[in-house]
């Protein structure tokens, strides 16, 4: 019974100092992971519509914090400017993602205004080839935008509204039932959610600058022009390196101090006494 009893106190010594020594001995630093950024940016603050019916668009376009349809009817003007420069379908579309990039809460305002721009005419106009052409033309400028939102920060919310609004408004416009293929299916498979895959938006633009619609930061700052803040006032004559300006005499300095004279007799007063320093420069 003592036996057992020593076995027990030794063998709970040993495995207290093995309970105790797994943290202690560990010399591992973990380091902590960096804080995320104060305030996100921009662009994932903005709103979306809550569905991709009428009304869905209608009340987020229309609320006081957005901004008005009147300053949104030219904010295409960049992407409309690239396609009469060009015929390349590639170009077109890499400009409209270098665009986005650029400005990502601008064109998303812009994408969701052209959409309540495009609803508008639809409604108003009762002639079947112009609800037509201004459809084609709207998604000329849409599906671009936002094959560009998918591909700089994997969002693909505005491809899916384009194209649930297209299948809707195709029945009536152009007369015809729209499905979706497997290969746009699986596009869509993307993260709707930006929140975690931002990118620093800082552009390195190609299209835009090839067509003059962005200036290279190159010329734009070889065209700057340098101004002197501070020029000669009528009281401080411009000198030119070390010649004279005209009509003005340089001052001599001489070796010693000139001797105060009596004004009356032309004399050196009694009190003075001429030193030899030469003048404060």
């Amino acid at each position: 019974m003592k036996a057992n009893l020593t076995q027990w106190i030794i063998y709970g010594a040993l495995m207290t100092g093995w309970m105790t020594g797994i943290g202690g001995c560990s010399t591992t630093e973990l380091n902590p992971p960096a804080p995320p950024p104060a305030e996100p940016p921009p662009y994932v603050l903005v709103p979306h519509p809550a569905g991709t019916d009428l009304g869905d668009l209608r009340g987020m376009m229309l609320s006081p914090e957005t901004p008005s349809q009147e300053s949104l009817k030219t904010c295409d003007a960049d992407f409309m400017k690239l396609r009469l420069l060009t015929v390349s379908e590639e170009e077109r579309r890499q400009g409209a993602r270098e665009l986005v990039k650029r400005n990502p809460v601008e064109y998303h305002w812009c994408y969701y205004g052209k959409l309540l721009e495009l609803e508008g005419i639809l409604k108003s106009s009762s002639a079947i080839d112009e609800r037509q052409k201004k459809t084609i033309e709207a998604y000329q400028f849409l599906v671009p935008v936002a094959r560009g939102f998918l591909s700089e920060f994997h969002d693909s919310r505005y491809l899916r509204f384009a194209m649930a609004h297209y299948k809707r408004i195709s029945e009536w416009v152009f007369f015809r039932r729209l499905e979706l293929t497997p290969a746009a299916t699986s596009e869509l498979v993307q993260v709707a959610n930006p929140f975690g895959l931002w990118r620093d938006p800082a552009p390195q633009t190609t299209i835009l600058e090839k067509y003059g619609i962005i200036k290279p930061m190159g010329d734009a700052m070889a065209g700057a022009e340098v101004k002197n803040i501070f020029p000669p006032t009528a009281a401080e004559p411009e000198v030119i390196l070390d010649r004279k300006p005209a009509g003005i005499d340089a001052p001599v300095i001489p070796a010693t101090p000139p001797v105060p004279t009596d004004p009356v007799t032309e004399t050196v007063p009694a009190n003075f006494q001429a030193t030899e320093t030469a003048p404060q420069q």
